[in-house]
């Protein structure tokens, strides 16, 4: 049974790793000043904990929500003072994860598993915080606590029924009273089982939980589900019998009202909870950037910018959030780079980074400045090394070009290997590699890894079967596949006549590695990261060595048929050539050239292409 959208939304909404992200009492006069009732971006509220701090520098809760405010800006190492004034070792640890600070990290959380978890998962690294929570698990597979944060873990990932397992084990060893159980009856529901939520709903409550105002949402929400709204009715009728009036509760049961065509019970159910918490208002931004959209929408991409420009000028700097959304709008609108870039520094107090170098980068590609397009491409890939759009941005040819294939399919293999249990970063995997310049190798490899994870139904698993046989009719033009090791990244193919063509992938960027026919071999020589060719060898006997100076590929020595040494200007003309024999000298560094320049950019369709020019 698929279960509403917005029910699944809820649960998972309750799920998230928030701890601390609520605005502290302290700050809700200021906020109420600056934005009644309305959301607060987290520029508005870092400079709401600011001028809070300035008063009171010993709030703990204040330094707190300002190191949450400032991890969601990118800025970790402000974070990291900030959790540290806080005394929020979670928080801290988050923040050095963020900056690749993982020894001190490690060090800040050591022997306690479920805080170094929780900080993974705040960083955002699902993959390593699911992974020490398994270790732990290992050594004490009873432990509720665990068995609890790890459910939760999964749930929060959108894997529910990943988290029954653990919650499961959880509920039979905890004692009454204990939240694993709800977290139980929440896997139930997300997993798409409303009428096994409910039954261990009822389960739940005989065992210490009546009254508790999560477990009867969830309940709701699962008889709701399978339709029956008389029951959802009077359960919620019965909580507010016996508790404090909940908006929550009201809105629910106003949910079952509408369904047995009780309506205007059920717009009294909603007028009492709007009472108890009204609707958050619009936030700042949201009216001059519905309006711009309707101007750029009608041609008047002008008018637009003037609707923007106006709007952010009026609003106050407790606002830089709010102010940095409208800015940032402004900027994409621009006619001239010039103009772009000034918005877009102007926005900079209340921008995240990230969004900040995703603006430039649009800017300098609408201009055509490819190399500082790419280099901001980068920036916000390393700022947000999880997100899915970051990583698209690489895949542009005229990104990964310039930074280099073997650097931008790293960084996605990297991303898979952070969490290689999520069927979208899988997926996503697979489709990046299915086409050039990616690798049919770890193609194949993501389409394995995909036929595990997901049940034949899940329409996920129909694209990855589609984009494998893709894959594998491009390979059978060259021959049919022989042997495949995706632990290896070793594919063989045998072709007609006895032909076989047999290369080698670095898995953690499915670059080439060795070619390999009868009787011929030759292999490249990558760096301890994979991402830089450092040298090319042949059965022949011949070899080619790559020496940079940075990111700069800075001269070429070549032995064996085709001797030579090269030196390169920083802008890659050459400034000597030196070889035995001068006349062969240019075309063995042309063919040199030819062949560094097509190595990380070629799959097994090209393989064979690859040599020293022979």
């Amino acid at each position: 049974m698929r279960l509403p959208v917005l029910i699944l939304a809820l649960v998972f909404a309750a799920l998230r790793p928030a701890a601390g992200s609520a605005l502290p009492d302290a700050l809700a006069p200021l906020a109420a000043a600056v934005a009644p009732g309305a959301p607060l971006a987290p520029g508005d509220g870092l400079e709401l904990a600011r001028r809070h701090l300035a008063a009171v520098p010993t709030d703990v809760e204040a330094w707190r929500y300002a190191g949450l405010q400032l991890l969601a800006l990118d800025r970790a190492a402000e974070a990291e003072d900030a959790f540290a004034r806080a005394g929020d070792a979670v928080g801290r640890a988050a923040a050095l994860i963020r900056q690749d600070r993982l020894e001190a990290a490690r060090r800040v959380v050591e022997g306690n598993a479920i805080a170094a978890a929780t900080a993974m998962e705040l960083a955002g690294r699902v993959g390593l915080a699911r992974g020490i929570l398994a270790a732990a698990l290992a050594e004490r597979p009873g432990d509720v606590a665990l068995l609890a944060r790890l459910g939760a873990l999964e749930l929060a990932d959108r894997r529910p029924l990943a988290a029954l397992a653990p919650l499961t084990r959880g509920a039979e060893l905890a004692p009454p009273g204990a939240p694993v159980r709800r977290l139980e009856v929440e896997a139930l529901l997300a997993a798409g089982l409303p009428v096994r939520a409910h039954a261990q709903a009822e389960v739940a409550r005989r065992a210490g939980l009546d009254g508790d105002e999560g477990l009867l949402l969830v309940d709701l929400a699962a008889l709701q589900a399978f339709g029956d709204h008389r029951a959802a009715i009077g359960l919620a009728e019965d909580h507010l019998g016996r508790r404090a009036a909940s908006a929550p509760v009201l809105r629910a049961l106003a949910t079952s009202l509408d369904h047995i065509g009780g309506r205007s019970r059920a717009e009294d159910a909603r007028r009492k909870a709007d009472g108890l918490a009204p609707a958050p208002a619009p936030a700042a931004a949201d009216a001059p950037l519905a309006e711009a959209g309707r101007l750029e929408a009608a041609g008047d991409a002008g008018g637009a910018r003037t609707v923007l420009g106006q709007a952010a000028a009026g609003l106050p700097g407790t606002l830089a959030g709010q102010r940095s959304r409208l800015l940032l709008a402004r900027a994409r609108l621009a006619d001239t780079i010039g103009a772009a870039l000034d918005d877009i520094e102007a926005a900079r107090p209340g921008a995240a980074l990230a969004d900040l170098a995703a603006a430039r980068h649009a800017a300098f590609a609408k201009a055509g400045r490819w190399p500082e397009a790419a280099a901001e491409a980068w920036s916000r890939a390393r700022l947000r090394p999880d997100e899915r759009a970051a990583a698209e941005a690489l895949l542009a040819p005229e990104t990964g070009r310039r930074l280099g294939w073997a650097l931008v399919f790293g960084h996605l293999e990297e991303l898979v290997a952070r969490n290689p249990d999520d069927a979208d970063r899988r997926l996503f995997a697979l489709e990046a590699n299915a086409a050039p310049p990616g690798s049919s190798v770890m193609a194949l490899v993501h389409a394995h890894a995909l036929d595990r994870l997901l049940p034949p139904e899940d329409p996920r698993s129909a694209s990855g079967h589609r984009l494998r046989r893709q894959v594998l009719d491009r390979l059978q033009r060259i021959g049919a596949v022989a042997e495949f090791d995706p632990a290896a990244g070793r594919l063989a193919l045998d072709g007609a006549g006895g032909s076989r063509l047999e290369v080698v992938v670095r898995t953690g960027s499915g670059r080439l590695t060795r070619i390999a026919t009868p009787g011929r071999w030759i292999e490249a020589r990558w760096d301890a990261t994979g991402t830089r060719l450092q040298g090319i060898a042949n059965s022949f006997g011949d070899r080619l060595e790559l020496r940079w100076r940075g990111d700069r590929l800075a001269g070429l020595a070549a032995e064996g048929r085709w001797q030579f040494q090269a030196e390169l200007r920083p802008d890659g003309t050459v400034a000597r050539l030196e070889a035995p024999d001068p006349q062969r000298a240019l075309r063995a560094y042309n063919a040199a050239v030819a062949l560094v320049e097509a190595w990380p950019a070629t799959d097994v369709d090209g393989a064979r292409g690859l040599n020293f020019g022979e």
